[in-house]
């Protein structure tokens, strides 16, 4: 059907012509006639007739000339060829035809119009002829060879061809520029009529996306892609775009099936159009199923957000409530002495304590900010701690293993976060047997550094015999928001804070898993080269507090906004023989230490809590650092809180809360005692 323009635009130019071409001719021999005529008897009149004829050529808009012999002497021509030509009469008269033909076509024509036949026409579109100025004319030509009064001449009849041409070629250019923009868009195109929704028309993009082939394949509709819930609102779409006319609706997202069987989210751009004489649906078509997923992802992390915040918020005010409690635990059991039924219930409470500083801190990892504290943790301890809290939500039909290896070296790490991990990837082995089977628990020193110059490697491992998984899945599995559970059954964040917190931890972690053949999860830790942990809080006391002080009292100014919290610390400096004063944010503390200041004097410690109404933490190390303080700072910090660059130097440690009060008093202590004699002997008077 290419060729079908062209031919239609052709034979029309040449109706066009070769019409006045006859009629003129027709016109010029029963004028010359009756000339000849009366040109045997004398006719005054005579002159009448060949202004007649010649008034006829200069009446056309078109130009006209007449060329004879085979040299195409021009003998005739008429004002209008003139014009279009920019050539003068005298210019043309008496020379040859082919002076106004371009070079490149000059031959071939000239050689057509010597051959044509008596009484034959000749076409020729959009033909290149030299103007006066040498300027190339487009022109429109036909020619016919006639015998007039007895000699043989050539009739041609020109028209411009410019605007014809340009306008022609604007179109061809134009559906041409469509066609190319349809096949190479990278967003599918489509063309559907309206009865039934099947396709007429799919652009290589769409094809591509669906499956297809780039020629043929099923006959396909809008129908068979969307998915079965979609058709209403897809239907809805329709009605009312055939109301508002030919206006394209804003873009819309659905759910596609692929011939394949597969799923995805395409967002469709519909409006009617004009096919082949009939109303059409035209689209565009986006693959947007990546879009859609961080946009959910998106939605999941502010949600998160929102509750981390508020996750923040309620476990700063556990935490001081945990502190003061663990607090009296230890004046308790300080009081009680030696009474050991007693002490045994203390003991219990305080792991009650402990469990619930777990607990908090795994509530602080919701709000995205650093929580817990480093200690030297003893793996197999944790193994068990998790394998009984595990085993109290297992159902009956997984069974639940511990293979410890003896003599493990510790760690360094926050125990709640190594908890966290281990109930993380318990609670996955869990999901991956629905028909029971069994986990395992195992640990093992590694044979040998992970890298040169590392130390020696604590492996973890959490095995199951459960479905296992395919290598795809593998390779995402720890990836953010990736799940393989139904919609509303996961978050996908499981083992992506599994992966964080090993690493933050300096650990790796790996997995081996085919499907059929169930999991193994392998976490290396570095071990600490340090000694195991105390087991009793008073062992983690004597454990925590320097060697070689005495542990001299020291004026301790104490900074907290939880007024419990204060009188519990307070009581128990005071029981290590600390003289404490109290403020409750940090106005009030710089009002302590103007007085110290009128009285030549200075607290030997600070111990801040970072969250503090009117002036925070923050703000009250900043007052410090501008007046150059020179007595140390211990700060507390319950959601990851750290203090400006600018104190950086007066800051000693910062402590994460909530804290084990031994640990706390150790930490004290250590602080004085490294601090100049001068200062100590000062603190002892």
């Amino acid at each position: 059907m290419a060729w079908t323009l062209p031919v239609l635009i052709a034979s029309s130019v040449a109706a066009v012509i070769s019409l006045p071409l006859w009629l003129l001719h027709r016109q010029r021999r029963r004028l010359e006639s009756v000339a000849d005529n009366r040109a045997q008897r004398p006719d005054p009149t005579a002159d009448n007739f060949r202004r007649e004829l010649e008034g006829l050529r200069e009446g056309l808009s078109d130009g006209l000339l007449e060329a004879e012999g085979e040299s195409l002497v021009v003998v005739s021509l008429n004002q209008a060829l003139l014009d279009l030509l920019g050539q003068t009469r005298a210019g043309l008269a008496g020379a040859s035809l082919e002076t106004i033909i371009a070079p490149e076509v000059r031959s071939g024509l000239s050689e057509s119009l010597r051959g044509l036949p008596e009484n034959q026409s000749f076409f020729r579109t959009a033909l290149p002829c030299l103007g006066g100025d040498g300027a190339r004319v487009l022109i429109d030509l036909g020619a016919r060879r006639v015998r007039i009064a007895g000699r043989d001449r050539l009739l041609l009849l020109l028209r411009p061809a410019g605007p014809r041409l340009a306008a022609q070629q604007a179109c061809c250019q134009d559906q041409a520029l469509y066609r190319s923009l349809v096949e190479a868009a990278a967003d599918g195109y489509f063309l559907a009529d309206l009865d039934r929704g099947r396709f007429l028309f799919l652009n290589p993009s769409l094809r591509a996306g669906l499956g297809l082939p780039a020629e043929g394949g099923p006959a396909l509709g809008i129908w068979d892609l969307l998915a079965p819930e979609e058709h209403p609102r897809a239907r809805q779409r329709q009605a009312e775009m055939e109301r508002r006319g030919p206006a394209p609706l804003p873009p819309e997202v659905y759910a596609a099936h692929l011939p394949d069987g597969g799923r995805l989210q395409v967002e469709v751009t519909v409006s009617l159009a004009t096919y082949q004489d009939r109303p059409v649906l035209q689209g565009l078509v986006r693959d947007v199923s990546e879009r859609e997923s961080l946009r959910a992802q998106l939605q999941q992390a502010q949600k998160l957000q929102a509750v981390g915040a508020l996750a923040g918020g309620v476990a700063h005010e556990f935490n001081n409530l945990l502190m003061a409690l663990g607090g009296y635990l230890q004046l308790l059991r300080e009081k009680l002495g030696g009474q050991a039924e007693a002490l045994v219930y203390v003991d219990k409470m305080d792991r009650a304590c402990q469990r619930a500083n777990g607990l908090t801190r795994q509530v602080l990892s919701l709000s995205r900010r650093k929580a817990g504290r480093c200690q030297v943790v003893e793996v197999n301890q944790v193994v068990r701690e998790v394998h009984d809290l595990l085993r109290q939500t297992l159902p009956s039909a997984i069974s639940l293993g511990c293979e410890l290896a003896p003599d493990l070296p510790p760690v360094l790490a926050d125990p709640g976060q190594i908890q966290q991990v281990l109930l993380n990837l318990g609670l996955n082995a869990r999901d991956a047997l629905p028909e029971g089977g069994q986990i395992r628990f195992i640990t093992a020193e590694a044979s040998g550094p992970a890298r040169p110059g590392q130390p020696p490697q604590v492996v973890l491992e959490v095995a199951d015999d459960g479905v296992g998984m395919s290598a795809e899945v593998r390779e995402r599995i720890f990836e953010p928001f990736f799940t393989t559970k139904e919609a509303g059954h996961g978050t996908g964040l499981g083992l992506a804070v599994v992966h964080s917190l090993v690493r933050g931890l300096g650990g790796e972690i790996s997995v081996t898993s085919q499907p059929g053949q169930g999991s193994v999860f392998r976490i290396s830790l570095p071990a600490s080269g340090q000694a195991r942990p105390a087991k009793t809080p008073a062992e983690a006391d004597q454990a925590c507090r320097p060697q070689g002080c005495d542990l001299p009292g020291g004026l301790v100014l104490l900074v907290g906004d939880d007024p419990t919290l204060r009188e519990v610390l307070a009581e128990l400096l005071a029981s290590q023989g600390h003289r404490v004063l109290e403020a409750g944010d940090g106005q009030a503390a710089l009002a302590i230490l103007a007085e110290l200041r009128e009285q030549g004097r200075a607290p030997d410690l600070l111990l801040l809590d970072m969250a503090l109404p009117r002036l925070d933490g923050a703000g009250l190390l900043r007052r410090l650092a501008a007046d150059q303080a020179a007595f140390p700072i211990l700060v507390l910090s319950a959601q990851g809180q750290t203090p400006p660059p600018e104190a950086a130097g007066l800051v000693r440690e910062v402590l994460e809360k909530p804290l084990d009060m031994p640990y706390l008093l150790a930490r004290v202590s250590l602080a004085l005692c490294l601090e100049s004699p001068a200062q100590t002997a000062h603190a002892a008077e």
